[in-house]
């Protein structure tokens, strides 16, 4: 993203909000791409808990061997509303593991507030269990 489109640009035109979409995508990788400390934190301290400190997923092990989908639904839509402000109103959708590729397949619905108004997005995401790797592909859908 270059100066201009960042801070000088004030048309607010459909590209930009494909820029929008792209650049929430990008940061959902990275959150989901991400390893948090395995230190617990304390709920005490909440500004700490959604801080860079304990950005990313807490445990990959957890995931593949403890959570069940109603579980892991409730963890990704807590993480995605501690560390992507940009959205709300967060559903998760899990589908089934594949086994072959081991990675959890899921999308994410959320509303993205934008200039223009709220629009709804989707991600269809899946998180690799070997390497933790992230792959997200976003669409704007209103």
């Amino acid at each position: 993203m270059s100066f201009w489109n960042a801070f000088l640009n004030k048309e607010q035109g459909t590209e930009r909000s494909d820029e929008l979409v792209r650049s929430v995508e990008y940061q959902l990788c990275a959150l989901f791409g991400s390893e948090a400390p395995l230190m617990p934190v304390s709920h005490r301290f909440k500004q700490v808990r959604q801080s860079n400190f304990c950005y990313g997923l807490e445990s990959i092990q957890s995931i593949s061997s403890q959570m069940d989908k109603d579980e892991f639904t409730r963890y990704v839509r807590k993480l995605v509303q501690a560390f992507e402000p940009r959205l709300s109103q967060v559903s998760v959708e899990v589908f089934e593991r594949d086994e072959t590729r081991n990675r959890i397949n899921f999308s994410l619905t959320a509303q993205l507030n934008t200039h223009q108004g709220i629009r709804i997005v989707e991600f269809d995401s899946n998180i690799s269990l070997a390497d933790q790797g992230a792959e997200i592909e976003g669409q704007d859908i209103v």
